[in-house]
């Protein structure tokens, strides 16, 4: 079973970053899951391929259970190809079926849970201003209020309700309305642990 820590969160929270920086202190692989999908590799391709394949010839199942089955593939793939004790996740699981399945395959050491206090529409305004105020690669989705508030959105009604199914034991709140330093400390202290342990 493969073992990883999760770092979970709402859109422009920073959780890539801080990932990022996390990989590159402790050296352990960082898989975005959410950017699996925009691979072009040949194994990538093949297991797309194969999954509409069998969508399209499946009388009875959902379109969801193979986007499920999809995503899972390709992050056990993305797992094996790191070779790595532990890894560092971002992206996320977006519906309960993936997470059992991750449940899995994976054993979540710790889940940081970017989180706020914030009202719902000042945590908008708030990742709103922040992601557009230190990235320069910025998807359209992400420089448009109203399609930022659809991911906004898209997050509390499924991501949200999935990270509830993991195990309660493994998540640290963390606050997204502190600085990236002071995140950035606070992260590296917590994994420092983990990894003496």
């Amino acid at each position: 079973m493969f073992q990883a820590i999760l770092l979970a969160g709402p859109p422009g929270c920073g959780k890539s970053s801080q990932a990022h920086l996390l990989s590159q202190t402790f050296a352990i692989p960082h898989i975005d899951s959410s950017s699996l999908f925009a691979q072009t590799d040949e194994y990538t391709l093949s297991a797309k391929k194969r999954h509409a394949d069998n969508r399209a010839d499946a009388r009875a199942g959902s379109a969801d259970f193979f986007s499920d089955a999809l995503a899972t593939e390709l992050l056990l793939h993305a797992l094996t190809q790191a070779s790595a004790p532990l890894v560092l996740l971002t992206g996320t699981h977006r519906t309960p079926q993936q997470v059992h399945l991750l449940r899995d395959v994976v054993k979540l050491v710790c889940v940081f849970n970017l989180t706020s206090s914030l009202s719902y529409e000042e945590q908008i305004a708030f990742l709103f201003a922040r992601l557009n105020s230190a990235n320069d690669r910025l998807r359209e989705s992400d420089t448009d209020k109203k399609l930022f508030s659809v991911r906004f959105r898209r997050y509390l009604e499924n991501d949200l309700p999935a990270l509830a199914l993991l195990p309660v034991e493994t998540i640290v709140p963390v606050s997204y309305e502190d600085s990236f330093s002071q995140i950035q400390q606070l992260l590296v202290r917590k994994v420092e642990i983990l990894l003496n342990k």
